[in-house]
């Protein structure tokens, strides 16, 4: 009788203890459904989207999002503008109706050291700094950027940019390249601009420059590759 009740009052205690943890698995199940369906319906709360770019922006990097939402993709920003750091810029650089992102896993060693994503823009629309030296008419639809994508590394040293693919003005562009970071005592810091550069190619100048370009029949369009590497430290040694 007392190796029974042992046994007995063992298997009711295990039986508790199952019950307890298919109990915590079902929370976290219906938790993480919760959490998906308010993420994929409302978004970031946009307290905390709010806090997010604060710090961006602290950081240097002038960028406004309108709103985060969850997707069966990844995550979709809306609304997204890049600023220039230029005072005389007052309007977004660069602004995309919508930018899809997500979180790429490692496939080699050395992409376990860094962070990688894939990227994907449509809607995206350039108004070029007056630093850039070219004034593009508002109405200009070398403006307007059908659809970029992108894989994007952040590593310790280099941004690398892979199977990148930009849809602009009928033509497609293919854009491999890396962006090596600067690194501390290579090279004195760059100096930045205090003024205004001078205008290298006007609005009138622009708009003549493609009205011949129209004259050219590329049919289906043109297909163009870039391969660039660029040295922060050492401008010079930068090639395209």
């Amino acid at each position: 009788m007392k190796a029974f009740s042992l046994s007995q009052r063992w298997s009711q205690g295990a039986y508790r203890v199952v019950r307890a943890f298919v109990g915590l698995l079902s929370f976290l199940a219906v938790l993480l459904v919760v959490t998906f369906v308010f993420l994929r319906l409302y978004g970031v709360p946009d307290p905390l989207l709010r806090e997010v770019i604060r710090r961006a922006n602290n950081a240097g990097i002038p960028v406004d999002v309108g709103s985060i939402t969850l997707t069966l993709r990844g995550w979709r920003a809306d609304n997204v503008c890049y600023y220039s750091k230029h005072p005389d810029d007052l309007e977004p650089i660069f602004k995309s109706d919508s930018v899809f992102f997500a979180r790429k896993a490692p496939v080699e060693e050395e992409d376990s050291q860094g962070l990688k994503f894939d990227v994907e823009a449509v809607g995206l629309s350039i108004n070029p700094s007056v630093v850039w030296g070219v004034r593009v008419p508002a109405e200009s639809k070398s403006r307007q950027v059908e659809r970029v994508r992108v894989s994007l590394g952040f590593f310790s040293d280099r941004i690398v940019l892979s199977d990148g693919e930009m849809l602009w003005l009928g033509s497609q562009f293919n854009v491999d390249g890396v962006i090596l970071k600067s690194q501390e005592g290579k090279a004195p810091p760059v100096q930045k601009q205090a003024t205004v550069l001078p205008v290298i190619i006007t609005s009138e100048q622009f708009q003549r420059l493609e009205s011949r370009l129209k004259m050219l029949d590329l049919g289906a369009g043109a297909t163009v590759d870039i391969n660039f590497s660029v040295d922060a430290g050492d401008y010079a040694a930068s090639r395209v």
